[in-house]
């Protein structure tokens, strides 16, 4: 609460949303008063959304307990002319700013209260740009700042877009960042990495603002950075909170959660084949196959995962993603699950990680895709990306099925920093060590293990 900038790290599942929007009312209530404009950034109108929902729902628990708390208005930014149902809208009553023309409704939101306005980067600077050439707002030599940022999933912003936002803060004022950089980071098309350029190996313009606040950690005193991290998993079933609590250990994070009621695996498979994934008490499963030929895209696991789906046609609508790295992959399952009508309704979402990133199924089913043992060892830095399959994994609410080639799991990469990318692949087969199916898909061996 005291420091100038604040750092969360909050692993899946952990709540780090609406641990933010605790503290941004704490941090409300100790130090703003009527009139004062706060500000919630993020990369995306989802991640914005979100914790601008928790902090609608936290206000309205502070006010129910009649907690000391100013008048609280919540609003977004929002480009255009959205119409109902865009993506881009949040749920409940929140208003929304025109970042063109800005000044009429934050003057009528910030009346009788405290104004917190959420949005994307862009969308921010814009209303900041808009409203510094207003009479009101920009007739003071720093133009229109803000003594509160809030940043929310930040491993997945640049840190320059950071910095743009930084120049919207008072030179008193605080920043609340949360995020984990254990998940995916923004999409680079440049690999900024391997620039050896000065000025882009001495600044890192490249690094998350996630990434760069925590190096900054290190060089100064804590009362100006504060780091803290939540280690309580609400979410994840047991089996994949032990699939991937190693790798928040090496953050000094023991990851805990909820305990849960488990049956016992049964002594005999629950059903013949596929159905044996749906009846078994499991919640993570490895399905392994013989195929040894593939890259980007794997026919043999695209009818793998059709007969998973259709051994259990009631499955309940939108309640299953499948999950693949590779766009080729995506395009195949597409294909073959949808068709061009609306076919397997359970399955709502066949898409990358990358895009999946945040939101969360029932059941999630991913396909490695890649078999061909020399495509593992050149498209490494991709194919071992542990953020990426921790992302892909941790989706699952209950059941996660994981399908993948023989040659993956055996595969030793050549440099040692690689193998990283593999320990929550090399996990799968200690944990999933039960037997419950074997099948035979075109002409391959495929068998079923559960953990």
């Amino acid at each position: 609460m005291n420091a100038t900038v604040s750092l969360t790290q909050g692993p899946p599942g952990t709540g780090k949303t609406t641990t933010a929007a605790a503290g941004a009312c704490a941090r409300i209530s100790a130090r703003r008063s009527v009139g004062d404009i706060v500000l919630v950034a993020a990369q995306t109108h989802r991640a914005a959304n979100e914790l601008l929902q928790d902090l609608a729902a936290a206000v309205e628990s502070a006010q129910a307990q009649a907690l000391p708390l100013p008048p609280i208005h919540i609003a977004k930014a929002l480009k255009g002319q959205p119409s109902s149902g865009d993506p881009r809208l949040p749920k409940g009553n929140i208003p929304l700013i025109n970042p063109a023309a800005p000044v009429r409704d934050v003057q009528a939101h910030r009346n009788g209260g405290v104004l917190v306005i959420g949005g994307t980067t862009s969308a921010l600077l814009e209303m900041a740009g808009n409203l510094d050439k207003s009479a009101r707002f920009g007739g003071v030599p720093s133009g229109f700042q803000v003594p509160l940022l809030l940043v929310d999933e930040a491993s997945m912003m640049g840190f320059p877009h950071l910095l743009a936002l930084l120049t919207l803060l008072r030179g008193d004022g605080e920043v609340q960042v949360s995020g984990d950089h254990r998940q995916l980071a923004q999409i680079l098309a440049q690999a900024w990495e391997r620039e050896k350029r000065p000025p882009t190996v001495h600044y890192r313009p490249f690094l998350s603002a996630y990434d760069m606040i925590r190096a900054m950690a290190e060089k100064l005193p804590r009362a100006a950075v504060w780091l803290s991290a939540l280690n309580h998993t609400f979410r994840l079933p047991p089996g994949i909170r032990a699939l991937i609590a190693p790798l928040y250990a090496g953050d000094g994070i023991a990851l805990a959660g909820d305990a849960r009621d488990r049956q016992d695996p049964p002594t005999e498979p629950p059903a013949a084949g596929w159905e044996a994934i749906w009846g078994d008490p499991a919640d993570v499963f490895l399905v392994v196959h013989s195929e040894a030929e593939s890259v980007r895209s794997n026919p043999l696991e695209a009818r793998v995962i059709e007969e998973i789906l259709d051994a259990h046609p009631g499955a309940p609508s939108g309640s299953v993603a499948v999950v693949t790295p590779h766009c080729a992959q995506r395009s195949l399952l597409r294909r073959l699950l949808k068709g061009t009508g609306d076919a397997r309704p359970a399955v709502d979402v066949i898409d990358t990680a990358d895009s999946l990133q945040g939101g969360q199924r029932d059941t999630v089913i991913v396909s490695g895709t890649t078999s061909d043992p020399a495509a593992l060892v050149t498209g490494a830095e991709f194919r071992l990306n542990p953020n990426r399959w921790n992302v892909a994994f941790t989706c699952a609410q209950s059941r996660l099925v994981v399908v993948c080639s023989e040659s993956w799991l055996c595969h030793i990469p050549p440099e040692a920093e690689q193998y990283e990318g593999l320990a929550l692949w090399k996990a799968l087969p200690c944990q999933c060590a039960r037997l419950i199916a074997n099948q035979v898909v075109d002409g391959h061996t495929v068998r079923v293990f559960a953990g």
